[in-house]
């Protein structure tokens, strides 16, 4: 169970809320698993020769997140998972496959 305590202003003014992540599409998802992904992630960031911090640039978001989702501290949106497969030059079901392998 989710547990969301008093919502707070994000960075761009979006109300979020504290607590353990709220990330709807992938809330059934432990952390095991969420690290399970990650480490895919990174294998591939690496195999590719890039940095977090490129990695986030090509994303659009910071190389901090990039670090959350490789160690599991972060669930992915849908969306998400089709930009990183695109950056990461593999098909979306790859990254995704990974998920599933770890189900």
């Amino acid at each position: 169970m989710t547990v969301i305590t008093k919502p707070y202003l994000g960075r761009a003014g979006q109300v979020r809320a504290k607590g353990n992540d709220i990330d709807a599409p992938n809330r059934d998802i432990g952390h095991e698993e969420r690290r399970k992904i990650g480490r895919y992630i990174s294998d591939l960031r690496e195999a590719k020769g890039m940095t977090q911090l490129e990695l986030g640039d090509q994303l659009g978001v910071r190389n901090t997140y990039i670090s959350a989702i490789e160690l599991g501290r972060t669930s992915i949106s849908p969306e998400r998972y089709g930009q990183l497969a695109d950056a990461l030059g593999v098909k979306q079901q790859g990254v995704r496959r990974a998920r599933a392998s770890s189900l």
